[in-house]
């Protein structure tokens, strides 16, 4: 039964038989992955209908330190500051705390208390202190026989109106639940919740057995931190007992773990939610995974110190981006796995950012791990809340591996400390892909590769900025000149170009980290140099590094032609830059990847010099590769900027930009300008034909494929885009094996010829038209696989997809999306592999191989929301009326999420008036249909409706419909 997500609320009634069993001891029988899950609650009274689950205002606490007493072991002094430290690190971690204060209880200065409690108001009173039952609850605040105050007496001291008094109690005693008899175990602790039930107490937290204080501290830490993070009391007290039992600080066979126990006279809640501040903040994520599987409570729970190097790195991390970081052992050793929690919990403590180490221990693979991993992990946390969003990518990663930690990466803000280096290329995509704010650390023992483009760190090095500073002194340009380099260098070609001996370059050594026998400064270390170097002795180190690199050919090593360029840049020297671009193009420019062309687009976008004197041949390569990364807007900029001569050069400059515009092809200005730019590009390419130019009637016929398309997809005009598609196969198809250009052109005519003849046909397809779409898709296939056209291959196999889901054919369908959203189809495509992944969930809901999770929901609407593209905008509100189909029917609980879904749909429909399909007409109608059916507006949501332009499109039966028939699809 513990294997269930939820805690396990054990209620206890008043009964003496219930109440003398000792519930809370039993924690320790249970597995420790599950032990914070048994949440015992004891009741006085048998009234069920009582739950109190909201406290108007932010938490505010009011710590009181007792007396000593004739107790040696209990330091008054050393418990205020061990408090303090604790509930600053609670109102770090959870920003519910609003205010809290703490005082030293005394019977000659009860003033001082009644006076701190009138300014303060708090919800929360907490007692550190010593207690007994005699025969009423009495706390120690003074020294001798009669140094005893009845709860009921402070409590009416401190808080002499009910109104005035704080719900919650915690009564950190050394024994002030406890019977008179200990080993019986039969307690009567529900006598200090009955003494405050009349000052307005709802919440009980005391200790039924005496307790020693090294247990107390550990519980005292995870008890606060759950507590204030949004758990119940009995569940913060739960977790409390479970930290004392995993730290294993007492071994000698004392139960000092049970002693905390819960009376209330609520029923168990979920939640307690304090004023306007939902339950469980993103920055309370991750604590469990943060405290290694509780090996270190105190990191998690944010009061174990943090070292500066700790804290150095934390601050390198927190910006977006990618990191190694070397850990100098073979495997992640019990330092370095300490070092990155403690990383970790710097983050989450000084940014706020959800905070994920994924730490993989065994497995024969490292998908296989980080399964095994996940679901370790997985048991960890408590998906209802707090640990929902990342509780539920675990899940992911659990089931599916490497895809489920895409799901993790696409959490906004994440950042992920990886403990292993990943043994696949898939799962280096995976990490390279994930969403831009993102941050992704890899600890490994050697550089791999896969991370030569990353930023380098040391994980396990003294970053003491005396010593940092003193080698800056030292020498300058040396640290200059590594501090500027993202390249490793051979330190001695630095030195040659330098001056400096050998000797006193290895004064930089501990800095720096080893990639196949050369030097990169550790990245944290750069950021802190350049912080410290003139920008005189930076520009030096630019110009050396430039002369190293250029002792060598850079044309057919491209890692260095990137860098010659971003030095240029950074000099402010684009002429230069573009130079060795160009003469680099000319040498080796054919093999240059998507991803590498990519780089120096980044280069390119720094200086308007490098654009404008970069030749046309590599200037439009770079920006087809930033269209294909979605980088339209930056792509649409510099295409406008810019003049061309020929006829050639202008029709593909008009191409590229309406493919720009048609990212934009919602917003009908944009739309407009995709079709006047398309237009262009024909009758430039026509020119070029005319003129006699090589090679100009391919391109004449990749426009007219572009033109089509949009005829197509805009205008719906299916027979006229398959006679232009007809004429292109005819024209091509005889040199489509022997020209990647032609076959290209091909089997994107293929394509779009495919889904002319699928749009328009009657559901389910006949077999005739279906068997007419997949021979134009497979002849597509054929030519694309050969030539290894991986994007245009992959939209083929979408668009077969689609052909089975309109045959009913759903096996077949979900084979394929499966194929076309995992991680290497992310890398390549990662548009098409979201929407992909999309169309698999709910072709699985729809076939009964999959339930509705909003979780999953929602994060895939996410991850669609990142592409600003009018394909991905039309599947996140198709999404959205589907989700608010499914949640709508689960009942009033979900009810509201629904409508705020429709809400969303409405906002984005009025500001995407480009959407003007058929389709687009009836999601439109459906989502003003549904929320006039959620809110019970009575019709006047549909009419308003059906009385707009939107509701031109809209078939003729819809709008004799009522909202109700269209949301409910009888129509």
């Amino acid at each position: 039964m513990f294997e269930d997500r939820e805690p396990l609320f054990l209620r206890i009634g008043a009964g003496a038989r219930e109440s003398a069993v000792p519930w809370e001891a039993f924690q320790a029988e249970i597995s420790p992955l599950n032990r914070h899950k048994l949440a015992p609650v004891r009741t006085v009274d048998d009234d069920r209908s009582f739950g109190f689950a909201a406290v108007p205002e932010r938490m505010r606490v009011l710590a009181l330190v007792g007396h000593p007493g004739p107790e040696r072991a209990f330091d008054p002094q050393a418990a205020h500051d061990f408090l303090a430290e604790t509930l600053a690190a609670a109102a770090t971690a959870s920003g519910r705390i609003d205010e809290y204060d703490l005082l030293q209880l005394r019977a000659d200065d009860l003033d001082a208390a009644v006076a701190l409690a009138r300014t303060l108001r708090p919800n929360v009173v907490i007692f550190f202190g010593i207690g007994q039952r005699a025969p009423a609850p009495q706390l120690r605040t003074a020294d001798g026989d009669d140094g005893w105050m009845a709860v009921s007496a402070l409590a009416q001291r401190l808080f002499p109106t009910p109104h005035s008094a704080p719900p919650f109690w915690i009564f950190w005693a050394c024994s002030l639940g406890e019977h008179d008899e200990q080993t019986s175990q039969s307690v009567e602790g529900g006598a200090a919740l009955t003494a405050l039930r009349q000052s307005g107490g709802i919440s009980v937290l005391a200790m039924r057995s005496r307790i020693r204080v090294r247990a107390a501290r550990i519980m005292i830490e995870a008890l606060l931190g759950s507590f204030a993070s949004g758990e119940p009391l009995e569940v913060a007290a739960a977790v409390s007992r479970a930290a004392a039992l995993n730290a294993d600080v007492i071994s000698d066979g004392r139960m000092d773990y049970a002693a905390p126990a819960v009376w209330s006279l609520s029923e168990p809640v979920d939640a307690v939610s304090w004023g306007d501040e939902p339950a469980f903040p993103a920055s309370w994520v991750a604590v469990r995974l943060l405290s290694g599987a509780n090996e270190l409570p105190a990191l998690a729970n944010g009061v174990a110190p943090i070292d500066e190097t700790s804290s150095a790195l934390a601050r390198t991390w927190t910006r977006p981006g990618r990191y190694f970081a070397v850990t100098g052992s073979a495997s992640i050793d019990p330092g370095s796995r300490a070092r990155l929690l403690s990383v970790g919990a710097a983050l989450r403590r000084d940014t706020g950012r959800p905070v994920v180490p994924v730490l993989p221990r065994s497995g024969a693979t490292f998908d296989q791990r980080l399964r095994l991993w996940a679901e370790d992990a997985f048991r960890q946390l408590d998906p209802r809340h707090h640990d929902r969003e990342i509780a539920q990518a675990i899940a992911a990663i659990r089931d599916t591996g490497l895809n489920g930690l895409a799901r993790l990466l696409a959490i906004p803000d994440i950042v992920v400390l990886l403990g292993e280096v990943p043994d696949s290329a898939v799962a280096w995509d995976v990490l390279v892909t994930a969403a831009a704010l993102s941050s992704v650390v890899v600890a490994g023992s050697a550089v791999p590769d896969a991370a030569r483009q990353w930023a380098i760190d040391q994980l396990m090095m003294d970053m003491a900025n005396e010593e940092i500073e003193a080698a800056v002194r030292a020498e300058p340009l040396v640290s200059a000149i590594l501090s500027v380099s993202e390249r490793a260098l051979a330190m001695g070609d630095v030195g040659r170009i330098t001056g400096v001996e050998a000797a006193r370059l290895t004064r930089l050594d501990p800095f720096c980290v080893r990639v196949a026998g050369q030097r990169v400064l550790a990245e944290t270390v750069r950021r802190t140099m350049l912080r410290l170097l003139p920008s005189e002795t930076v520009d030096a180190a630019h110009r050396s590094c430039i002369t190293m690199l250029l002792d060598r050919p850079v044309e057919h090593d491209f890692g260095a032609l990137v860098e010659v360029v971003r030095h240029y840049a950074s000099l402010r020297e684009g002429s230069q830059a573009a130079e060795a671009i160009n003469a680099a193009w000319l040498a080796a420019g054919a093999g240059w990847s998507i991803s590498d062309r990519a780089r120096l687009f980044d280069q390119a976008t720094q200086s308007r010099v490098l654009v404008d004197e970069l030749a046309a041949a590599p200037w439009f390569s770079i920006c087809e590769a930033a269209i294909v990364l979605q980088q339209f807007a930056l792509v649409r900029t510099m295409l406008s900027g810019r003049n061309f001569s020929t006829p050639v050069e202008k029709a593909r400059k008009h191409a590229m930009l309406s493919e720009c515009f048609k990212a934009d092809a919602t917003q009908p200005p944009a739309q407009q300008a995709m079709r006047r730019e398309a237009a262009a590009a024909v009758a430039e390419a026509q020119a070029a034909v005319d003129a006699g130019i090589a090679d100009a009637a391919v391109q004449l016929s990749q426009y007219r494929n572009n033109l089509a398309r949009i005829s197509q997809y805009f205008d719906h005009d299916y027979d006229g885009a398959l006679a232009v598609y007809d004429t292109i196969l005819k024209e091509v198809g005889p040199s489509a094996f022997a020209n990647p250009i032609f076959g290209h052109l091909f089997a994107a005519a293929s394509r779009n010829a495919a889904e002319c003849v699928l749009d328009p046909a009657m559901r389910p397809l006949d077999p005739v038209i279906r068997d007419r779409a997949e021979a134009l898709v497979q002849q597509g296939l054929e030519v694309a696989r050969a030539l290894h056209l991986a994007e245009v291959e992959m939209e083929l196999r979408y668009t077969r997809a689609r052909i089975a889901e309109a045959a009913n054919d759903d096996q077949t369908a979900a084979l394929i999306l499966a194929g076309l959203s995992d991680g290497e189809a992310q890398r390549r495509y990662p548009l098409l592999a979201a929407i992909a992944a999309d169309r698999l969930a709910w072709n699985e809901m729809r076939t009964g191989h999959r339930r509705f999770s909003w979780d999953d929901a929602r994060a895939r609407l996410r991850t669609l929301r990142l592409f600003e593209h009018a394909w991905a905008q039309r599947v996140v509100i198709r999404n959205r009326i589907d989700c608010a189909d499914c949640l709508a029917a689960r009942g009033a609980p979900d009810r509201e999420t629904a409508i705020e879904l429709l809400k969303d749909n409405v906002a984005d429909i009025r500001r995407l008036p480009g959407l003007t399909g058929d389709e687009d007409a009836q999601r439109a109608a459906k989502t003003h249909a549904g929320l006039d059916v959620l809110t019970a507006s009575g019709g006047t949501v549909w009419a308003a409706f059906l009385e707009s332009p939107l509701a031109a499109k809209v078939p003729e039966p819809w709008k004799r419909g009522t909202a109700e028939e269209i949301w409910q699809g009888r129509i």
